[in-house]
């Protein structure tokens, strides 16, 4: 897909017409034309494009339920397979509310982690995501990935979406 930037404005489709319309007109005129190809830049943008460290997560997610036999890790692959715009975001105030997380409970949040409220529990938090606020607050909170990698007592965890 090919999108002109005209300015601030990114110009496609029916638009685009009406641009290549609008050059053609000020090609006889040399002041205004050199001020539009200034300000005209062609772009090109890939159609369906992917984040590449969340499909490496997914992939990560996937092998190591393939491995350990655990729907956990399945479950959190599709759940990160949604569109980011769906993902959670939760508060450390959240964690202290919660009556299902005690002291030395996992808790797995396929989303990200805020920074806002305090959090007294002495819990282990894995997450897709995290504020810096939020890691500046409270110092246990890993990666996915190391979510994968570690021993787990799967007894313990609690899934928070």
């Amino acid at each position: 897909m090919i999108l002109f930037c005209w300015g601030s404005r990114v110009v496609k489709g029916a638009g685009l017409k009406i641009l290549c319309l609008v050059l053609r007109r000020f090609e006889s005129c040399p002041q205004h034309l050199k001020f539009i190809k200034d300000d005209v830049k062609i772009m090109s943008m890939k159609k369906n494009a992917v984040n590449l460290e969340k499909v490496d997560i997914i992939n990560k997610l996937y092998e190591t339920y393939r491995l350990k036999e655990k729907n956990i890790f399945r479950r959190l692959a599709e759940i990160l397979k949604t569109p980011s715009r769906n993902l959670v975001s939760v508060n450390l105030s959240k964690f202290e509310k919660l009556k299902n997380v005690a002291d030395g409970s996992v808790v797995v949040v396929p989303g990200k982690i805020l920074g806002v409220g305090e959090l007294s529990k002495k819990i282990t938090i894995y997450a897709y995501q995290c504020s810096s606020t939020a890691k500046n607050k409270y110092k246990n909170i890993k990666s996915l990935y190391d979510f994968c990698e570690d021993d787990i007592d799967f007894k313990k965890i609690i899934i928070v979406k």
